[in-house]
C-alpha cells in the first residue's frame, strides 16, 4: 500500500466528516422512527432510505484499510494504522480502540443478526444493485442499527480525542451530544411537516 499518497490528518478529516453526517442523519431518521408516522408513504420512503445511509457510513467507517487506483480508505481501521505507524497512539492505546471497535461489530450479534450480514446488505443493496446467490438475513431492528451507528460514531470521538491529547492538530472536536441535538431538529423538521 502507499502511504506516501494520503496523510493521517487528511484520513482523520474525511472520518470524521463521516462520523459527523452518520450522527446528523441518526438524529434525523430517530424520531421518524419512533413517532408512528413511518407507515405514511413519504415518512416510510424517507425513513428507508435514511436507515441505508445511516448502515452505508457506519460500514464505510469500519472498512479495511486499503488503497487503490481511486484513493485510500477512510476509515477507523486506516486511522489507527496511520497513528500507529506515525507513534501518534501507543500500542496499548491502539490495542484498546482495536478491541472497542470489535465489541460493536459484535454488539449487533447480540441481536441475532451478524455483522457479515451487514456488509452482505451494504454490498448488494447500497453499493451495488446485486441479486444474492441466497437471501440476505432481514428483520435488522432499529435499535441495532443505532447502538451500531451511535458506538461506532463514539469510537470515531474517542480515538479523535486521543489523537489531539497525544499531540495531533485539531480538525474537528465530535460533540458528546451531538445526537441529542440532531434529534431534537430531527423532531422538530417532522412536526413542522404533520
Amino acid at each position: 500500500m502507499r502511504y506516501d499518497m494520503v496523510t493521517l490528518d487528511e484520513l482523520r478529516k474525511h472520518v470524521l466528516e463521516d462520523a459527523v453526517e452518520l450522527i446528523e442523519t441518526l438524529g434525523i431518521v430517530e424520531p421518524l422512527v419512533t413517532n408512528g408516522r413511518e407507515l405514511e408513504p413519504v415518512p416510510h420512503l424517507l425513513r428507508r432510505l435514511l436507515t441505508r445511509h445511516i448502515i452505508l457510513v457506519s460500514m464505510r467507517l469500519h472498512e479495511n484499510d486499503c488503497s487503490g487506483k481511486t484513493g485510500h480508505t477512510a476509515s477507523i481501521d486506516s486511522v489507527l494504522k496511520f497513528a500507529s505507524q506515525k507513534a501518534a497512539l501507543s500500542t496499548a492505546g491502539i490495542s484498546k480502540f482495536r478491541k472497542d471497535q470489535d465489541k460493536i461489530k459484535n454488539s449487533v450479534e447480540v441481536e441475532g443478526f451478524k455483522f457479515a450480514d451487514l456488509r452482505s446488505f451494504r454490498t448488494a443493496e447500497l453499493a451495488h444493485s446485486l441479486h444474492p446467490h441466497t437471501p440476505l438475513s432481514t428483520g435488522v431492528g432499529w435499535h441495532v442499527i443505532h447502538q451500531f451507528a451511535s458506538g461506532t460514531y463514539n469510537l470515531v470521538k474517542e480515538i479523535e480525542i486521543a489523537l489531539i491529547a497525544a499531540g495531533a492538530s485539531h480538525i474537528q472536536l465530535l460533540s458528546a451530544d451531538a445526537y441529542d441535538h440532531w434529534a431534537t431538529k430531527g423532531e422538530l423538521f417532522w412536526r413542522q411537516q404533520g
